[in-house]
């Protein structure tokens, strides 16, 4: 019960304090579930101070600049949070798997960048079986499933990514004062 002056975040923070001064050891599986599904409510929150416009009046370009400098994080998680946020509000089923333990943040995460990248075709991401992929492959399977079920849906889309991500690929070696190379690309 929330008390007066008293958040659900400070209800939460207290428990978590709680949580880490326990003495037994705890289930891996369940301990990433809860992980997970926190993962999923910073994501839907992030999406709201997106939409809020709160990153604008703090002075930033992007909401994903302002959520890596105020959480402390990269500008490519921040990204990906938003992406996940913005998919989740319109993905019932997935989120619904996600707050249950059913399926974990990264497989989440892959289902919707690839709704995302489906673009006017997300007509096409059926969540049902999308999840079935995501309770059945790991991570790594489930984003190479994507690629194709992506190459499959959007083949126009697919290969304008693929031809960009080709021009911008480099290798650039150089060597140290001390003799060692370094390999950037």
């Amino acid at each position: 019960m929330v008390g007066v002056g008293v958040t659900a975040l400070d209800n939460l923070e207290s428990a978590v304090l709680e949580f880490r001064s326990r003495d037994e050891r705890v289930d891996l599986k369940g301990l990433r579930s809860v992980i997970d599904s926190l993962e999923g409510e910073f994501a839907l929150e992030a999406r709201r101070a997106q939409e809020s416009g709160e990153h604008l009046v703090a002075g930033n370009i992007s909401a994903a600049a302002f959520i890596s400098r105020t959480c402390s994080m990269s500008v490519s998680s921040a990204a990906d949070r938003l992406c996940v946020g913005g998919q989740l509000a319109e993905l019932p089923q997935v989120s619904a798997a996600l707050r249950s333990g059913e399926v974990g943040y990264q497989s989440v995460s892959v289902l919707c960048h690839l709704r995302e990248q489906l673009g006017d075709k997300k007509d096409l991401f059926n969540q049902e079986e999308m999840l079935e992929y995501a309770r059945n492959f790991s991570v790594s399977g489930l984003r190479y499933l994507c690629r194709h079920a992506r190459h499959a849906a959007d083949p126009d889309g697919f290969g304008r990514d693929a031809e960009e991500d080709f021009s911008r690929r480099h290798l650039h070696i150089s060597q140290l004062p001390d003799g060692m190379h370094v390999i950037d690309g």
